[in-house]
């Protein structure tokens, strides 16, 4: 219960520190503003302060524990001594009923993302890994290469040095909690208060809408950063005061911070100035630079850090129109808003916005304060319009009337509500259910499964990616459009007359190697029997699938396990690996040809390297068991272990595919002739139809 409380504790501080350094600074320029619109503004542009100051800590290795805590209480500190109340008018007050319904579906929605930050899957291990690099190192230090952290990254360090990475998902939750009360503070400003209780909670719930969106990423800062930028401008549009292009500086220079691709907010900033300015005939160059020198002040560390890791050569491929994104938004969200001027300037700031790259979700969020405010300003008496809506279905149709309507959407958020808040529960006890029916009621051939129904409860949200504990102490992150997930879910264990075969030499100390780990099923069940004093070696190329391997060995705590990023082949080389598909991650060759999917697959370039250099590089002085399924490259890794065969003699479990090996221009009897020349002289198969077999070494009869 201590380390949950402490964990929030510190997202909790992480929050406040922000928002006191960004209260510090829109009050020094005297901005009026409400409370609700200054606290959530404090939030977001203090963000942006305090990432920053992160990297410049990094910079000179002070970024510590010790340094941020003293650096958030002397900003909270000064933020509480000031007591100066917001000079901003009221808000219109919302109806009660909307409050409510509001306040309601806010909490759920809470709820349901505070259980997620829980889960590691949200998290992306390699920002995990990212994090734990810095916060080793204190910054940034050649001692410890890392990757290239985005702004947002740093806020999440800020909070990881105290809670790990739950704090970090929990911070990004505030920024979404503070975007989504800036949406309904604009409504409220431009009085349409009904319309900003749907736009926020649209907004809010955007990263569960989108299935590919965590709630930790970068997106969220990225639509936080441009809304208020957006936001700003409204505000001095009505005001003139020079000191709000301040805070507009920074944003843009932390959008292009949290996501490069994000710059466009400068020159929609630029150019919105310049239009206003010229059309009252004010002066132009004063307010242009009191928007850019904060805006280049604080996007310049990122440009001088992307130029160091020659990250500028990817900027022409982002920079790249989306053409579904605007047509969407005019034909269903901007038509009915064009009556408002309000209306007309969401739609033209979310046409420049929709610059941003189109890769499912995450061009949807940034898109989604702005989209979600022009649909509800396009049906502004939301309560007329149901109340027609429903008097109209029941002259047409009388048959509505007697549908208990409230029941059922009550049944559906409910519902909804279950299938989100735990999902890796949903997952298997689906597919426990599924087997339930075909045990009770079994499929006749060529007749309806009902192992036929799970894709389709895939594309309905029923079924998710999720972690799941599969024996104690071991759980994975499953897709159940996977094949060696959806056999894990439904027969609790992938190809265990394998295991069956390698578990006998597997004890404390002892030496694995996994060759085509995949997510790494074999390797997380050997890591506790080899224990603290052994080592399991998990071979993966394939850099999807390493991305779950390496996040279930985090989870895991699987300490022992060493992650080679390498395809293992008798020379040390480069070459082309091909993905497999969604339905069969598994079916990755380096061949082409033995990949089952329609037109050309995924390819990567992977870095080979033959086992016997790992031992050598290793210090390995056992090796006890290996298991081989590299969909017809197992020639190649036997002749890259023959070293470590006759040495040490380990088990061998391989795959043995006749079509496969062809494919890559060998056949069985080459797999024959490797354990031969190794020494090997004793063979079985493990399943049948036979594909799977056993080497071993069986000391001859003393005559």
């Amino acid at each position: 219960m201590w380390p949950v409380f402490y964990v929030r504790c510190a997202a909790v501080f992480t929050i406040a520190a922000a928002g006191a350094i960004g209260t510090l600074l829109l009050r020094k320029l005297s901005s009026s503003l409400h409370r609700i619109e200054e606290q959530a503004l404090s939030a977001i542009v203090g963000s942006a302060c305090l990432s920053t100051i992160v990297l410049a800590l990094c910079s000179i290795g002070l970024a510590r524990k010790g340094v941020f805590l003293a650096l958030g209480m002397v900003a909270i500190a000064i933020a509480v001594g000031l007591r100066v109340r917001p000079s901003g008018k009221p808000f219109p007050r919302l109806p009660n009923v909307w409050k409510w319904f509001f306040g309601a579906t806010f909490v759920i929605l809470t709820i349901v993302y505070v259980r997620n930050a829980t889960d590691p899957e949200l998290l992306p291990g390699s920002l995990t890994r990212l994090l734990s690099a810095l916060d080793r190192a204190h910054g940034f230090q050649p001692s410890a290469p890392v990757g290239v952290p985005e702004g947002i990254d740093l806020l999440f360090l800020y909070a990881f040095a105290f809670g790990r990475h739950t704090a970090a998902a929990l911070v990004n939750l505030g920024l979404l909690i503070s975007l989504a009360m800036l949406v309904l503070s604009y409504a409220r400003r431009i009085g349409h208060p009904v319309a900003g209780v749907v736009a926020a909670l649209l907004t809010f719930a955007s990263p569960l809408i989108g299935p590919e969106l965590a709630v930790a990423n970068m997106d969220v800062a990225t639509a936080a950063a441009l809304f208020a930028i957006f936001y700003l401008l409204q505000i001095w549009d009505e005001q003139r005061a020079p000191a709000l292009l301040v805070p507009i500086g920074i944003l843009a220079g932390f959008s292009y911070a949290a996501n490069y691709c994000a710059i466009v907010a400068v020159p929609y900033t630029l150019t919105f100035l310049a239009w206003k300015l010229s059309r009252t005939r004010q002066p132009v160059v004063r307010p242009l630079l009191n928007f850019t020198v904060p805006a280049l002040l604080f996007a310049a560390p990122w440009v001088i850090l992307d130029i160091r890791h020659h990250l500028s050569i990817q900027l022409g491929w982002h920079y790249a129109w989306n053409p579904i994104a605007l047509p969407i938004l005019l034909t269903l969200f901007g038509l009915p808003s064009l009556r408002f001027r309000a209306g007309r300037n969401l739609l033209l700031a979310a046409g420049v916005f929709a610059i941003l790259p189109f890769s499912g979700g995450a061009a949807i969020l940034p898109l989604t304060p702005l989209a979600s405010l022009a649909l509800a300003l396009g049906l502004p008496r939301w309560p007329g319009f149901v109340t027609a809506a429903r008097s109209e279905a029941r002259t047409r149709y009388p048959w509505t009337a007697k549908v208990p309507w409230a029941a059922i959407g009550i049944a559906a958020v409910c519902v909804w509500f279950v299938l989100n808040v735990n999902r890796s529960v949903v997952l298997r006890d689906y597919f426990r259910l599924e087997q339930a029916w075909q045990t009770r009621w079994p499929a006749k051939p060529g007749k309806w499964n009902v192992e036929d129904l799970a894709p389709t409860m895939w594309k309905l949200g029923v079924i998710r990616p999720a972690r799941v504990e599969v024996e104690p102490g071991i759980s994975f992150l499953l897709d159940p459009r996977d094949l060696i997930a959806v056999s894990i879910l439904r027969g609790g264990a992938w190809q265990p007359e394998v295991w069956n075969s390698l578990s006998p030499s597997l004890s404390e100390g002892a030496v694995f190697l996994d060759v085509g780990a995949h997510i790494g099923y074999f390797s997380m069940k050997a890591s506790p029997r080899v224990g603290k004093t052994g080592h399991v070696l998990a071979f993966e190329p394939n850099p999807e699938t390493l991305v779950l391997l390496r996040d279930n060995v985090t989870a895991n705590h699987a300490g022992n396990v060493i992650v080679e990023p390498i395809a293992c082949t008798e020379h040390e080389q480069t070459l082309t690996l091909y993905a497999g598909p969604p339905s069969n991650t598994g079916m990755s060759s380096l061949a082409q040809d033995n990949v089952p999917v329609e037109g050309a697959p995924k390819s990567y370039t992977v870095p080979c390297r033959p086992i016997d250099d790992v031992v050598r590089q290793l210090k390995l002085t056992r090796v006890d068991a290996i298991k081989i399924d590299v969909e017809g490259a197992e020639v190649g890794v036997l002749r890259g272990a023959m070293n470590t065969l006759r040495r040490f003699h380990p088990k061998v479990v391989v795959e043995v595919v006749p079509e496969q090996l062809d494919k890559l221009h060998t056949t069985p009897g080459d797999v024959i002739a490797a354990f031969h020349q190794a020494g090997y002289n004793h063979s079985r198969p493990l399943d049948s139809p036979i594909t799977d077999w056993e080497w071993t070494v069986t000391p001859s009869p003393i005559r």
